[in-house]
């Protein structure tokens, strides 16, 4: 009956029930005491409260959590701490609830000294494995001023769900490094975590803050799939994003297809039938003029879409846009290669690149970066040796990818031919990246002699930093 009384409608009545209780001069067990606290607590009465608290008997950590986090959510931190000085009195063990409370009102009060101490609290009883603590740590120091920590806590936790996601992200964007956010943003995709729709709004200030309105454009088109395109919120922060990037018209396409009235963006917006599914929307979205009635729109979307690993969005650029409305040129061919082989899709790259009439040394290096990336290195050898008996020769950037396939397949002895090659066959003058590659090569084969040969002739004309640093890097892999 008490957590009924805990709404606002009820309260007077559970305040009733309270005093019936006192006046039969009955003692508060753990869980009608928990209860009463929580009932008081959420009525801002905190000192009524604490003084239940201070009545029973018998107390369990779940009474002292309540308070905490009531102090917290009513913006008394600093109380929130003298409760837990006081908690840390009694003969009770903090739980993973205590701790996410007390890094809350270090958040939200930017206690940073006191936010480490909690985290060597935290240490202490053996709670720093679990997602929650972990997620709490990095919005506080985060909110605290402390990117450092915040990312040294990111790196150390083995699982990260989209709320650790979201959290780092948004302590970029709070210190305005807009592109840490983007990276991070792309790590996520990367690391196959689904965004949300806290996500996109929070990417959409990123896309509005340094008016990208090509990535703005991407994360709508990302928006539209997931099917969260119709709140009234998401929609609120896309009509500002093309705002602040100065794109009027596709402000107009989000007020258009707004389904439900909302007044942040406009009072005048008209009632509008479903344009019916999910992809037929985003169709009607990538055709807009604006976006991709040019072979560079379509070129920036798809740059953007390989940026951003999001092959989903490639696809439908691909599908419905570019075999609709662009001429299927090099340049939007190269751009479709470059997508598909950054976003792991190498077949569909080569699929393109097999399509298209005219190919240049850009199409297959591309594809051999991607295959190489990928760890396909005989994927990346086939690529090459077509390419040559095509009659296109390879360029500096060519051997650069081909070198980094043969590397990290281990093929020291293949990348040791593609080297004489490149100079005796097709006369190109080594670059300081191929001699990198060359160091790395050999220096993960265990190869380090060869290796040392290759960092003496390098040219004084090249940096030497890199060169070194992989070469002490492969000899301490190698404990030599």
């Amino acid at each position: 009956m008490f957590k009924a009384c805990c709404d606002a409608i009820l309260q007077n009545q559970g305040m009733s029930l309270h005093a019936c209780i006192s006046n039969m001069q009955t003692e508060f067990d753990v869980t009608l005491g928990n209860t009463l606290i929580a009932m008081y607590a959420k009525s801002r009465r905190l000192e009524d409260a604490i003084k239940i608290l201070e009545q029973m008997p018998k107390q369990d950590i779940v009474s002292w959590n309540v308070l905490l986090s009531a102090y917290v959510q009513h913006g008394s931190g600093c109380d929130a701490f003298v409760m837990y000085g006081k908690l840390q009195k009694q003969r009770l063990e903090p739980d993973e609830v205590t701790f996410i409370s007390l890094l809350q009102a270090c958040a939200c009060t930017e206690a940073l000294s006191k936010g480490s101490v909690i985290h060597l609290h935290i240490l202490e009883c053996s709670f720093e494995s679990t997602l929650f603590i972990n997620n709490a740590l990095i919005d506080m120091y985060g909110k605290c001023g402390s990117m450092r920590d915040a990312l040294a806590v990111f790196t150390s936790v083995a699982q990260h769900d989209v709320i650790t996601w979201n959290t780092l992200i948004a302590c970029y964007i709070l210190h305005k490094e807009y592109s840490k956010a983007l990276e991070a943003y792309t790590k996520m995709q990367e690391d196959g975590t689904e965004p949300d729709d806290v996500t996109f709004v929070s990417m959409l200030q990123v896309c509005s803050s340094l008016m990208l309105l090509v990535y703005g454009m991407l994360i709508h088109a990302c928006i539209i799939l997931a099917g969260i395109n119709m709140d009234i919120y998401v929609n609120s922060c896309l009509f500002e994003m093309y705002v602040k990037c100065e794109s009027f018209e596709d402000g107009d396409f989000v007020r258009g297809s707004s389904q439900r009235k909302d007044t942040t963006i406009s009072n005048l917006t008209p009632t509008m039938n479903s344009m019916g599914s999910q992809d037929e929307e985003l169709t009607s979205f990538l055709l807009q003029e604006s976006l991709a009635g040019s072979v560079n729109g379509c070129c920036k979307l798809l740059k953007a879409c390989s940026i951003m690993n999001a092959l989903d969005i490639g696809r439908h650029v691909h599908c419905n846009v570019v075999e609709t409305v662009c001429d299927f040129d090099m340049q939007v061919g190269n751009a479709l290669v470059d997508m598909y082989a950054k976003c792991g899709s190498i077949q569909d790259a080569y699929s393109v690149l097999c399509k298209m009439q005219k190919r240049d040394a850009v199409t297959w290096t591309t594809l051999i970066s991607g295959s190489g990336h990928y760890m396909d290195y005989q994927f990346a050898v086939q690529c090459y040796e077509e390419m040559v008996k095509e009659g296109i020769d390879p360029v500096e950037t060519t051997y650069v990818c081909l070198l980094t396939a043969c590397s990290r397949a281990g093929e020291w002895k293949e990348g040791c031919r593609y080297f004489e090659s490149m100079m005796k066959q097709h006369e190109l003058t080594p670059i300081s990246d191929h001699f990198y590659c060359m160091i790395d090569l050999f220096g993960r084969s265990g190869k380090l002699i060869e290796a040392d040969d290759i960092l003496q002739t390098i040219p004084l004309s090249c940096p030497g930093v890199v060169a070194y640093r992989t070469f002490l890097n492969h000899c301490k892999s190698h404990k030599n």
